[in-house]
């Protein structure tokens, strides 16, 4: 098949109208046979033009002219139509035999009774204007025969009317008649699916394709797609219809990479690859053929994400059994045991899941031996590396013990440890000299094994590794074991990590700390002056970092700052003891399965921070957060994401960001962080320079109030947006959260989906005068009724798109509601899905005039005219005023 490019079609034969003036009423049939015979000519140029120019047939309609006359009009994907009529009364006359035969070259010649028709100079006369095989085309006006009836016969010229040429009769009973007679110059075939014919009288057939669609398929229900950050993934596509002109374009929102491979005519792929730190975003599509753009499709990505609402670490019985693991993702995946665990857990069902929420069933055997720990990895369904990690915890069937290891001080002191067992308990301690030991019997096979660990006179830390026996010493319980730190002047300024190194991650402790040459600082990119020692808490010697190492040259995945464990038994943590200067925290160059590591930051230091964006994004074992008692955060300008996606943070310090006085952003800082039930009120009591928090606790399912004064501090903040996003356990908002924010301007989805919320307390926004969007501020809520004056002291407001879209208990709304918002653009779905049941809200001006929203647009001395409106009051058939909203406002377009 072919493509299309646009042609010119002339309307007329230049000099048939000349003929059709000058007849009279008494000709009229004449005048409208040679009307008819001059519209078939023009097709056939037309039709020729089409066959050279690789255009295709886009409809067939008949049709019906003045004259009663009955025909088919045939429109071309060029723009270009003609008319071909059924037929012209022979009984009387005839029709020229005019044809038309394509030479070896390509062109296409008139012909008359089957014969080529050569000019006074023996040239072939061409049909079409388009050139080809190189040979020199007349102009149009010489290449259309005219004809005219003169003396009851047809005359025909092709030198636009020099000279002319005797036809047949054109009536009476001497002309071509009976079998003989031709009606039409030509007429159409329509009986091919793929193809419309044109037939001339000399039964020549010219015929142009059908042109088909062509449209573009991929091989995914959803033209969303989450992606990971850094990630490639391969989207096919198949084309329907397409030919060797067709080709696929890709562009993307400037941040993504997108190859586009055709691999044959209707087949082909696209590699998208994510940015690193960047995640929602788009490509354009564009399916191109020779006449443009044939289809064109937008592909949106977004983040992957997938939460665990009971966190990721599960008991099992002794005797082994099922757990159930809940889950909230957005993408397809597949789940796979770890090998070092594959003897003793399976999963259920490994298959690629396809619902967006579920249930992970993990099994356990029965222990009979010591205790222990395994994981189950989580895929994306295209992922090499895992996604997300669940740990099994399975204890001993002859002992439980508190902990497996334990921290000590430099300066000595003693560790108590409870254990559980029928066998009784002893200790097999190293003679090394600086632990003693003793077991305390409690009765009921509850014991105490005491430790006395003597101060360490060195500067480096030591371990002892305890074995803890059955009374007769002949069955091994569990393995105790105790690191001591080593004596270090610069300890007080330290940063403190405690680690788990597990099965999960392999035994490695992977540090968020940012190894590249430069790092933001208040929007700006700063040279590194990273320069710190490592000590990793297990005895082998310290590690030296710095930007001079150039380990930011590395590819991204074998940047991260890790150290891997020798020989260890699950639950074994280490103190990991960080000094000198880090001027920048960063998780994203860790891979998300190894974010498990870090299980707390005891301690914050001092080393010169100035950046935590995406601190500890992701870090799954992370439960509390310390206060930074040392001026940690002073110089510290942002903190962006920096606590994102850690599942199972409980407990922060009210006392965390005390010294955080310079830090401006802290939008996404606890970002799903599902177990966070409690927020405290002085957290950002000392924020002053804070301008963003937006979606700072967005999907903290768990918290269940917020704090009046927690925003006390923040006199700057301009950014509010999806600040409490998805909170499903908020059942209040507190009347003086934002009074001491006077400068906010965004509240966008600030409490969307807050779904036990069921006020909205009157004087929320009293202080709050330069907000410019409450777009789906409140969607979702389970509000009845709306403050009178809740808007009142915002005038600025231009959009309420949204605001209380879907909370579909709300029935009461005050007249006056927007009385005082004179500026709005946008009132598109603000009460859709609503219950609405008095008269729309409505403003009554200085004159009496009662002005409805849909009415502002008739008032613009008083009222800027919204622009998007649609579906502002849709599903809330019962308002009195219904039938007067414009559809638009009801029902959008």
């Amino acid at each position: 098949m072919l493509a299309f490019h646009g042609c010119n079609i002339p309307d007329d034969i230049i000099a048939i109208h000349k003929e059709l003036d000058a007849l009279g009423e008494e000709d009229k049939e004449i005048a409208t046979r040679i009307k008819v015979v001059r519209e078939s000519i023009n097709a056939l140029q037309a039709i020729v033009d089409v066959l050279q120019s690789g255009y295709y047939i886009k409809s067939v309609i008949p049709f019906t002219d003045e004259d009663g006359r009955t025909g088919n009009i045939c429109s071309f994907t060029n723009g270009g139509e003609i008319r071909v009529y059924d037929g012209v009364d022979a009984s009387d006359g005839s029709v020229p035999r005019i044809g038309a035969q394509q030479e070896p070259n390509g062109i296409w010649y008139w012909t008359i009774d089957g014969s080529l028709i050569y000019d006074d100079m023996g040239a072939l006369i061409p049909i079409s204007n388009k050139p080809g095989s190189g040979e020199t085309i007349k102009e149009p006006d010489d290449m259309i025969p005219q004809l005219t009836i003169q003396g009851g016969y047809w005359f025909i010229s092709f030198d636009y009317g020099a000279s002319w040429k005797q036809l047949g009769q054109a009536s009476g009973k001497d002309g071509l008649d009976g079998e003989d007679a031709p009606d039409k110059i030509l007429s159409i075939d329509q009986t091919s699916p793929d193809f419309l014919a044109f037939v001339l009288m000399d039964g020549t057939t010219l015929s142009v394709p059908y042109y088909k669609e062509i449209r573009i398929h991929f091989d995914m229900d959803d033209m969303d797609i989450p992606i990971g950050e850094r990630e490639t993934i391969r989207i096919d596509y198949s084309l329907t219809a397409a030919d060797d002109g067709t080709y696929v374009s890709v562009s993307t929102d400037g941040f993504y990479t997108a190859v586009s491979k055709q691999t044959s005519e209707l087949e082909g792929y696209i590699l998208v690859t994510c940015p690193r730190g960047y995640s929602d975003g788009f490509i354009n599509v564009v399916v191109y053929t020779k006449t443009g753009i044939s289809d064109m499709k937008v592909i949106n990505f977004c983040e992957k994400r997938m939460s665990f609402s009971e966190g990721c670490e599960f008991d099992v019985p002794i005797e082994g059994g099922t757990v159930r693991v809940p889950f909230v993702t957005n993408f397809d995946f597949r789940v796979e045991v770890d090998s070092k665990s594959d003897d003793w857990l399976a999963v259920n069902d490994t298959r690629a899941a396809v619902e967006k929420s579920g249930e992970i069933a993990i099994t356990a055997l029965e222990n009979k031996g010591m205790a222990r720990s395994g994981i189950v990895y989580v895929y994306s369904d295209n992922g090499v590396e895992p996604f997300a990690s669940i740990i099994i915890d399975q204890e001993s069937p002859n002992c439980k013990a508190d902990n497996g290891s334990y921290v000590i001080s430099y300066e000595g002191g003693t560790v108590l440890s409870n254990i559980t067992t029928k066998l009784g308990v002893s200790l097999d301690i190293p003679s090394d000299g600086w632990v003693r030991g003793e077991v305390i019997d409690r009765g009921n096979n509850e014991y105490v094994a005491a430790f006395t660990v003597d101060p360490n006179p060195g500067n480096e830390p030591r371990e002892m590794i305890i074995m803890v026996n059955s009374k007769s010493g002949k069955t091994p319980l569990t393995k105790i074991l105790l690191v001591q730190r080593g004596r270090n002047n610069d300890l007080e300024m330290a940063m403190i990590f405690i680690v788990n190194p597990n099965y999960s991650n392999d035994f490695t402790a992977f540090l968020p700390i940012d190894v590249d040459s430069h790092y933001k600082w208040f929007g700006k990119s700063i040279p590194s002056d990273l320069d710190c020692f490592i000590d990793w808490g297990d005895g082998t010697p310290g590690e030296h970092i710095s930007v001079s190492d150039k380990r930011w040259e590395l590819p991204e995945d074998q940047r991260a700052i890790r150290h891997h464990y020798e020989g260890l038994e699950v639950g074994r943590k280490f103190e990991v003891v960080v000094t000198g200067t880090v001027p920048s925290l960063d998780a994203r160059n860790i891979p998300k399965s190894f974010r498990s590591s870090v299980t707390e930051v005891r301690q914050w230091g001092k080393l010169g921070l100035r950046n935590m964006d995406y601190a500890f994004e992701g870090f799954i074992g992370l439960e509390t957060l310390h206060p930074d008692e040392t001026g940690a955060f002073a110089e510290v300008s942002s903190f962006i994401n920096a606590f994102h996606d850690c599942p199972r943070l409980k407990t922060v310090s009210e006392h965390l960001f005390d010294y955080a006085a310079k830090a401006t952003d802290f939008g996404g800082l606890f970002n799903n962080c599902q177990s966070l039930a409690v927020i405290p009120e002085r957290l950002f009591s000392n924020c002053s320079s804070a301008l963003s928090f937006s979606t700072a606790f967005r999907d903290c399912k768990a918290l269940a109030s917020i704090p009046e004064n927690l925003f006390a501090g923040c006199t700057l903040v301009t950014d509010m947006s999806q600040v409490f996003t998805n909170c499903f356990s908020v059942v209040s908002i507190p009347e003086g959260l934002f009074k001491c924010c006077p400068k906010i301007w965004n509240c966008d989805s600030a409490f969307k989906g807050c779904r036990s919320v069921r006020e909205i307390p009157a004087k929320l926004f009293e202080n709050n005068g330069e907000i410019r969007t409450f777009a789906q501020t409140f969607e979702g809520l389970a509000i009845a009724k709306l403050p009178e004056h809740l808007f009142d002291n915002c005038p600025n407001v231009q959009s309420f798109n949204g605001t209380f879209l879907s909370c579909r208990l709300l029935e009461k709304v005050p007249y006056s509601v927007f009385d005082n918002q004179r500026k709005v653009l946008s009132f598109e779905s603000t009460f859709r899905e609503c219950a609405l049941w008095k008269e729309s809200p409505y403003t009554i001006l200085s004159d009496g005039t009662k002005v409805h929203l849909y009415e502002r647009k008739d008032h613009p001395d008083d009222f800027v005219t919204p622009i998007d409106y649609t579906s502002c009051f849709r599903d809330n058939n019962n308002l009195p005023d219904w039938d007067s909203i414009p559809e638009a406002w009801r029902e959008g377009y």
